[in-house]
């Protein structure tokens, strides 16, 4: 990397820093959940803003490969209000996520 590559990326992270969180998150909102979980990776106040409810409401996860029950748990913990599982599989050990979600 570059002097001038790498000054370039710490001004455009100097520019994100100037935007309040609500400008953050109304960009974030137009991801799919692939893309927001990598924009969460990217830096502590994009993880932080990441996990607010509004993103969370409705996730379509239809058609995925694999979804490992960990992360439906994730999910559902960030308030998840409607979950589309249409022709997903969800794969890895499921027993203690059943214990977990629903206790008896």
């Amino acid at each position: 990397e570059s002097n001038l590559e790498h000054q370039g990326k710490r001004s455009m992270c100097e520019n994100f820093e100037k935007l309040p969180d609500e400008v953050i998150l109304n960009v974030l909102k137009y991801l799919d959940i692939k893309d927001l979980g990598r924009c969460a990776k990217t830096c502590k106040r994009f993880q932080n803003v990441s996990h607010d409810e509004s993103l969370w409401k409705e996730i379509n996860l239809s058609w995925n490969k694999r979804i490992p029950p960990r992360f439906l748990e994730q999910i559902l913990e960030n308030g998840c209000l409607y979950l589309n599982l249409r022709r997903a599989r969800i794969s890895g050990s499921s027993e203690g996520y059943v214990l977990t979600m629903f206790p008896s």
